[in-house]
């Protein structure tokens, strides 16, 4: 649920808090980790 709760931050207060060019690896993990499909089922789709 982090995943979705930081997404949702990040729409609310539209500021990007895990920028590509940033951590490059943190983003791309969430990226990937968010297109599982055990965790793209659950969570809605804000990323």
């Amino acid at each position: 649920m982090v995943i979705h709760m930081l997404a949702l931050m990040e729409e609310v207060v539209g500021y990007k808090f895990i920028k590509a060019d940033s951590f490059p690896r943190l983003h791309a993990w969430v990226k990937h980790f968010s297109e599982h499909p055990a965790i793209k089922d659950k969570i809605p789709d804000l990323l």
